[in-house]
């Protein structure tokens, strides 16, 4: 049996480079097409640096890791420099002992940066990622580099995820922070809508103060559907969900109209698109949206 030996080298793989590797993709696992277009953005973005990782490929010229960095560079047509090896043993064990360690997440990023509240802030910056960019109703997560960015423009989403850690609710960590950092800034900066708003509506969603206040309340009818939840696993709430019924319950007691029944639906017959949050286009204007 003809052994092999691996070379490896930093090489600049061309849009059409990266094409010819991966026409030999033929072992594989499947292609996740959110991560190829995360990865994509990092290099169009000139955010995509060197770190180590290979790319790597078999003494017979099949592909054997580094598909989503390949399909990355096709995509954004922009070349970038990958660590090579090539001349890898054909066996399955090498593929299959590839890619098994622990993968770092944004939580960790953060924890190494010193951060706090880490599981909760990664949420957090996640959802406020995808509204800014339009996508409440996808599971589309921003590169590492894009939620880093967002925590040095959006400070003040550590404050609200403080906030919402002190809160014993049953309502989701992520949605609560998002909200409460956005409707603060609204607050801010739009005539409208007052701080003490703001203040009110979230002590009284969180802990369930003056629940009876009002026939029709808004709040009352977003706690009672948490609370239910809660009780039945039917009736689990979505994160995309509970962020739509959130806006939902602040554009109401914002305008102040009643609720009878709060709904929501992504499917069905009648499917519902995500909400306008009232006062978005006070963030609209402070340049939030692309």
């Amino acid at each position: 049996m003809a052994k092999h030996t691996p070379n490896a080298q930093f090489v600049r793989v061309t849009p059409k480079r990266a094409a010819e590797l991966l026409a030999a993709n033929t072992h594989n696992r499947g292609m996740n097409a959110s991560q190829v277009s995360t990865l994509a953005r990092e290099m169009s973005n000139g955010e995509w640096i060197i770190n180590g990782e290979t790319v790597k490929v078999a003494h017979d010229g099949s592909l054997i890791d580094g598909q989503h960095r390949l399909a990355a560079i096709v995509q954004s047509g922009v070349p970038s420099n990958l660590l090579l090896v090539e001349g890898l043993s054909t066996d399955h064990n090498v593929q299959y002992t590839t890619d098994v360690g622990m993968k770092r997440s944004l939580n960790h990023t953060l924890a190494l940066l010193g951060e706090k509240s880490t599981a909760s802030l990664a949420s957090a910056l996640r959802v406020l990622w995808r509204f800014r960019k339009g996508l409440m109703l996808t599971n589309q997560q921003p590169a590492f580099s894009e939620a880093l960015h967002l925590l040095e423009q959006h400070p003040g989403i550590r404050d609200a995820v403080t906030q919402a850690g002190h809160s014993k609710s049953d309502f989701r960590a992520s949605t609560v922070s998002w909200c409460i950092y956005t409707t603060k800034t609204i607050a801010e900066f739009d005539d409208e809508i007052s701080t003490e708003d703001v203040d009110v509506f979230w002590q009284r969603l969180q802990t369930g103060l003056f629940d009876q206040s009002v026939e029709g309340d808004p709040i009352v009818a977003l706690r009672n559907k948490v609370a239910l939840a809660r009780k039945s696993p039917m009736m689990r709430i979505t994160s995309q969900a509970s962020a739509a019924l959130t806006v939902k319950t602040w554009n109401s007691y914002i305008d102040g109209t009643p609720v009878k029944l709060l709904t929501w639906r992504r499917g069905g017959a009648n499917p519902m698109g995500f909400p306008v949050l009232r006062g978005q286009e006070t963030l609209a204007m402070l340049g939030w949206f692309d």
